[in-house]
């Protein structure tokens, strides 16, 4: 429990410390995959602490909350032979969909290997006896499968690489004609991994259309609870979640 809190209370720590650099300077602090990954992802101490204080925040925090929650009523609603996670991180929405059982088989990718030891720790403890499941360390962009996917869930992970619509467009790629994809990112949300900076929900909007997606659903959250009129003024930090098609 004490190694937890620690783990949580350095990662809200690193998320202020960015936030006030991102006040005063008007931009996220690198903007440079190969920078971030030497500071987090390769980092396997970091980045474990890392994903366990973000594991809390999905029930600690109201935006990261209500992500989990429009992501669990979305699998509920869903079946298919194929899914697939692009990014597992910490593990909560891999289990999530392991546990809606509305699929055949399931597959994660993440260039972290501590994520992935902490989405498989994730799915051993809480789904039991499920060998239906395959985690792969490696770069989505080195997947050469056909568009064999039914479902394809990606969150968080827009604003962790220099060219998202590159991501949007695998994401394309894979997915079966009909299928569908949970995304989520945000706009003014400065941590110290988001080297792409959204400035509004419109932007990440026209992205996604320029893609060949269209929105079936979306939510979008202020974190701050700032009224929509005053967003783009006060550079509101959002949460942004869409089922694409």
């Amino acid at each position: 429990i004490d190694k937890s809190i620690d783990a949580y209370l350095g990662m809200v720590n690193m998320v202020m410390g960015e936030q006030l650099y991102f006040a005063k300077y008007g931009k996220y602090r690198y903007s440079s995959f190969d920078e971030v990954e030497k500071l987090v992802y390769s980092n396997i101490g970091y980045m474990t602490d890392y994903m366990i204080g973000l594991g809390l925040s999905q029930f600690l925090w109201y935006n990261h909350h209500q992500l989990f929650s429009f992501f669990k009523e979305t699998i509920g609603r869903c079946k298919g032979a194929e899914y697939l996670e692009i990014g597992t991180g910490h593990g909560f929405f891999f289990m999530e969909a392991i546990k809606s059982g509305a699929f055949q088989r399931y597959s994660g990718v993440d260039v972290s290997a501590a994520s992935l030891r902490l989405t498989k720790a994730m799915v051993s403890k809480f789904v039991n006896k499920f060998d239906k499941y395959v985690l792969i360390n490696k770069d989505i962009f080195k997947f050469d499968d056909e568009p064999i996917y039914d479902f394809i869930a990606m969150g968080e992970v827009l604003e962790h690489v220099e060219h998202p619509e590159r991501f949007l467009a695998q994401i394309r790629n894979l997915l079966k004609k009909g299928g569908k994809a949970y995304i989520s990112t945000c706009a003014n949300a400065p941590t110290i991994d988001h080297i792409y900076h959204f400035a509004s929900i419109d932007e990440i909007r026209s992205m996604i259309k320029q893609s060949g997606f269209s929105v079936e659903s979306e939510i979008t959250i202020s974190v701050d609870n700032i009224p929509e009129e005053k967003w783009e003024d006060s550079k509101t930090n959002l949460t942004y979640a869409a089922i694409l098609t």
